[in-house]
């Protein structure tokens, strides 16, 4: 087993606001990361907080199904705590927050927020599962712990649509209201790789020219395909989640294609 994380920034942004780290120890491997709001203070600092608050409790042996349940809280307290020491504005957590850790069965995988989690099968093809808010306005951990902002969210919240693509199958659309994270558990016996991808995933396009080659426009790049193309690792050695995300982006680059926001992934192979 392997694990590996990757992060760059959006060609709209000036800082990157998204964090990747892993581990790979013994029976105790993850891999998280984070994507800060770009409309709020200094989420580039509150990505990593938030990420390396989740990576301290991770590293916990033995984690009870408590500790496990309460881990996105407990990382939220942690992180808090560290904003405090470098006098950080609060808001500046209000970011996604992804990870992956296993057990001895299953890779569990939490999405708190918006972005894209995908599971490769050993039979083959790809399961993709891609969070977007309807407004825009992802459900972050960090309302959580201010009561007036959670309230304020509540009542604003429009929602949040789910696509899961599965092999031969037609799209599945469905949606849902509320703060709560996404939980996803899949079966390391039927999947050899899993990973998390921040929002940046959903956000490239390509350039299109007019018929007379006078005008041109942008033009979305379907989330799947992009996904795909991620997920097509063909070696757990190494840096691989890096190695493949670099390759990727060089092909983009040759086919005029790029990324708006910023992209990180997180993933966990299994041999």
């Amino acid at each position: 087993m392997n694990v590996d994380a990757y992060f760059t920034i959006g060609k709209t942004h000036e800082v990157c606001e998204d964090y990747a780290l892993c581990s790979c120890a013994g029976d105790n491997n993850f891999a998280v990361l984070s994507d800060g709001c770009s409309g709020s203070p200094r989420t580039d600092f509150g990505a990593r907080f938030l990420v390396l608050a989740t990576e301290r409790w991770l590293k916990l042996k033995n984690k009870t199904a408590g500790e496990i349940r309460d881990l996105p809280n407990n990382a939220l307290r942690i992180a808090h705590s560290m904003v405090k020491v470098a006098s950080l504005p609060s808001e500046c957590l209000d970011a996604t927050l992804a990870y992956i850790f296993t057990d001895e069965l299953y890779a569990n995988v939490l999405l708190a927020g918006d972005g894209v989690v995908a599971a490769r099968r050993r039979s083959g093809g790809v399961e993709v599962y891609c969070v977007d808010y309807i407004s825009g306005a992802p459900a972050y951990l960090n309302y959580q712990s201010d009561s007036g902002r959670r309230a304020l969210y509540l009542n604003q919240d429009e929602g949040f649509e789910t696509l899961a693509y599965l092999p031969g199958k037609d799209v599945k659309v469905s949606h849902g209201k509320g703060l709560k994270p996404h939980y996803f558990i899949f079966d390391l016996e039927r999947y050899d790789l899993v990973a998390v991808m921040s929002d940046g995933a959903m956000s490239f396009q390509r350039v299109v020219m007019n018929s007379l080659g006078t005008s041109k426009h942008f033009e979305n790049i379907p989330t799947i395909e992009v996904v795909e193309e991620l997920m097509a690792v063909k070696s757990s050695a190494g840096k691989f989640v890096a190695r493949r995300c670099k390759r990727f982006l060089k092909q983009c680059a040759k086919k005029g294609w790029h990324h708006n926001d910023d992209l990180s992934m997180a993933a966990l192979y299994i041999e």
